[in-house]
């Protein structure tokens, strides 16, 4: 699961908005949020540029958490 919808939320931009900025479809950014479509490193680093342009500090970390991992 990723933080990305939240993310995009709080910078206060659309799925649209953010497409614009990455050179996609509206409807790859809903994939993106939802997982049905992966991201490569490019993407997530178009992603996280965008959003930090937004006013969002942001991370590849912020949108893919680090799962907890039972020992």
């Amino acid at each position: 699961m990723n933080n990305l919808k939240k993310l995009r939320k709080q910078a206060g931009i659309s799925q649209s908005t953010l497409a614009s900025a990455l050179g996609v479809s509206q409807g790859a950014v809903a994939h993106y949020e939802k997982g049905i479509r992966r991201l490569n490193v490019d993407s997530a680093k178009k992603i996280i540029e965008a959003l930090n342009s937004q006013g969002v500090d942001c991370a590849f970390e912020d949108i893919f958490p680090v799962k907890n991992s039972k020992a």
